[in-house]
Formats: C-alpha cells, sequence, structure tokens
C-alpha cells in the first residue's frame, strides 16, 4: 500500500462542538461591538451635521431593514476578511483554532466565500452541534475548524513519517 505524499486533515485535529460554540459567541460579540461602533459614529455624525433634527430613536420606517442590512454585510465581511486572509476570527484566536481546508492549509477564497454565505442558512449556526462538530459551512466549503498545536503536531508526524518512509 503506498503512502500518501498529501496531508489530509485527522479527526482528532478537530475542534469540539463546544470550542466551535465559544467561536460563535465571541464573533458574535466582536460583530456586535463593531454594530455598535459603526452607529455611535453615524450618531455622531448626525448630531454634527444637524443637531436640532438629532434624534436618536429608532422608530422611522425602514430603519430595522437598514439594521438588518447592515449587519449581514457587516458579518459577511468580518469572517470573509478574517478567514480568507489568515483563517481564523478573534474568537479563533481566543480557543486555539483555526479553518482549513482538507490538507491543512488556509482556505481558498472561493471556499472561504462558500463558508460566509451558508452562514446565512437559518439555523446553520446550531448545525456544528452534532456528532463530528463540523456545521453545514464545513461541509459546504470542505474546510475544517481544527486545534492549531494538533493541526501542527498531525502535520510534523505526517512530514516525518513520509520522510522515513522514503529513506
Amino acid at each position: 500500500m503506498a503512502k500518501s505524499s498529501t496531508y489530509i486533515v485527522t479527526h482528532d485535529t478537530l475542534a469540539g462542538s463546544g470550542v466551535r460554540f465559544l467561536n460563535y459567541l465571541i464573533d458574535s460579540l466582536a460583530i456586535l461591538l463593531a454594530l455598535l461602533f459603526l452607529f455611535v459614529i453615524y450618531f455622531a455624525f448626525v448630531a454634527e451635521i444637524s443637531p436640532e433634527e438629532y434624534d436618536l430613536s429608532l422608530e422611522e420606517t425602514g430603519n430595522d431593514v437598514v439594521i438588518n442590512i447592515l449587519s449581514i454585510v457587516l458579518m459577511a465581511v468580518y469572517y470573509f476578511l478574517f478567514e480568507s486572509s489568515i483563517g481564523r476570527t478573534p474568537g479563533k484566536y481566543v480557543t486555539g483554532t483555526v479553518v482549513v481546508d482538507r490538507n491543512g492549509n488556509i482556505p481558498s477564497a472561493t471556499q472561504v466565500l462558500q463558508r460566509t454565505l451558508s452562514r446565512f442558512i437559518p439555523f446553520e449556526f446550531l448545525s456544528f452541534l452534532g456528532r463530528d462538530a463540523r456545521g453545514w459551512h464545513d461541509n459546504i466549503s470542505d474546510t475544517y475548524v481544527v486545534y492549531v498545536k494538533k493541526l501542527e503536531d498531525s502535520k510534523s508526524t505526517f512530514t516525518n513519517m513520509n520522510e522515513l518512509g522514503s529513506l
């Protein structure tokens, strides 16, 4: 039986559902804080331009639609930028995890776009609570959330075994 020369993510490197949920909570908080920051900037700008018309009420028709659209755009940008550039969101930094492709590398921009868009499937955020802790956004994009240290150890072992086998 021939040895594979390409590393494939192993089950023991995968982050569990508890860590995945913590990632979700931390990232949701970060997105909420960014949204609040944008609103503070917006209201400060409006108050500066027209103080007599400055009104913090969000009861005007259409404001809830604007808030929802802004939230969706901010969430998409947040996940896409972090995961396509460094493979990690702030939540993943805190928990020591990273998103990777099946070979343990940062996923392609296409995969990250698939991950990001898949997050908008209703109740998707609960899909990783299953047996293998892989959410729909993982399966659709063929990506994995793994522990950084376990991935490094697993890749190192794989490389060492391949080098040993080629002697």
